[in-house]
């Protein structure tokens, strides 16, 4: 299957980064329960009273952007973001974003102890072939075990799991958002500390379709480090097998041929092509690409920075004898990551 695009804003660079990039279709897993700790100084007032507790063992807290001592404080121009969502800088998951949990209670798993545990429930299982957990480590790294737990009473257990120290680690998902003493409220700027860390987490062949209840953490390391688990995310199982994307064929300047080889098993009846903007998912550009058919696009006034072009594939499935056929998504087969030279 092959289209052709046109754009005037379609760096080639992007487009060969694009063709050995794997299927994904990233989603957040909400937390139901599990979360034992607020450490994000939030709000106006002191940290001491926006938080229960540090990151660190030693007093240092996050802290959000709004986070103001008193209203007539200067506001931050750092910090955690106040709609809670990070979007990963992991080069390997374009468009992995997490939702942090609410800063204004628990919203941290934190573990301190040798076999200390806890168990984070999520409010909609679903199944995975990859769990990305956001995490970090204060006053030193941490070792933690992690099992998966599965609806149908099955688990698949992690051992050895690298927790990193929160300052100066590789690996993490987002940056330099500083941090406060919650003794006396004195903030720390960085534009590279403290940092969150994406800890992946492979699900094997054999599970990949029982959606995900619960994970349970424990830290096995002796060492002082204080483990903090954020948030979860996924990329979600589908049956749908992701064809593989081609080398790009002809470019120019401002047009590109794209195509794909359908895959054994169970496979799209059609496609959908659309843009996305790449941190609001309602921003939607439909693409309509069927049945093998290929049109020429240009809609040049789309292609931006802040957009990137996503194939899916639909299956179509009969909901009763008297009903059509409905068209539904089932999996991101390729996002084509088209955007200036320092988003790529």
């Amino acid at each position: 299957m092959k289209f052709k695009i046109f754009s005037g804003f379609l760096p080639i660079a992007a487009l060969l980064l694009a063709s050995s990039l794997e299927a994904q279709n990233f989603q957040q897993m909400p937390i139901a329960s599990g979360l034992t700790s607020d450490v994000i100084a939030n709000g106006i007032g002191s940290s001491a009273i926006s938080t229960s507790t540090d990151v660190d063992g030693v007093s240092y807290a996050f802290v959000s952007r709004d986070f103001q001592v008193n209203a007539s404080s200067t506001p931050l121009t750092y910090g955690l973001p106040v709609n809670r969502l990070i979007n990963s800088v992991v080069a390997s998951t374009p468009g992995l974003s997490y939702q942090l949990p609410d800063y204004n209670s628990s919203n941290s798993l934190k573990l301190s102890t040798q076999n200390s545990s806890g168990t984070i429930t999520f409010t909609t299982p679903i199944p995975a072939f990859k769990l990305y957990m956001l995490a970090t480590s204060g006053s030193g790294a941490s070792t933690v075990s992690a099992v998966v737990n599965f609806t149908d009473g099955t688990s698949q257990t992690f051992t050895g799991v690298a927790v990193p120290d929160w300052y100066d680690n590789t690996g993490f998902a987002v940056q330099g958002f500083g941090r406060i003493n919650r003794t006396n409220d004195n903030l720390e700027a960085s534009t590279t500390n403290p940092r969150l860390y994406q800890i992946l987490l492979t699900i094997g062949a054999g599970n990949q379709s029982k959606p995900i209840q619960s994970v349970t953490v424990t830290k096995t390391s002796s060492a002082q480090g204080h483990a903090n688990i954020f948030a979860f995310s996924a990329d979600a199982y589908s049956d749908c097998a992701a064809p593989t994307l081609n080398a790009v064929g002809t470019l120019t300047s401002s047009s590109a041929d794209v195509s794909w080889t359908a895959p054994t098993g169970t496979i799209a009846s059609s496609y959908d092509i659309f843009l996305q903007h790449n941190q609001y998912s309602s921003y939607k550009r439909y693409l309509t690409y069927y049945h093998g058919d290929y049109r020429n696009f240009n809609y040049n006034s789309e292609f931006k920075p802040e957009y990137d072009l996503l194939l899916l594939g639909k299956r179509k499935l009969q909901y009763g004898r008297n009903e059509p056929k409905r068209m539904v998504f089932l999996r991101n087969i390729q996002n084509i990551v088209w955007r200036s030279n320092q988003h790529v």
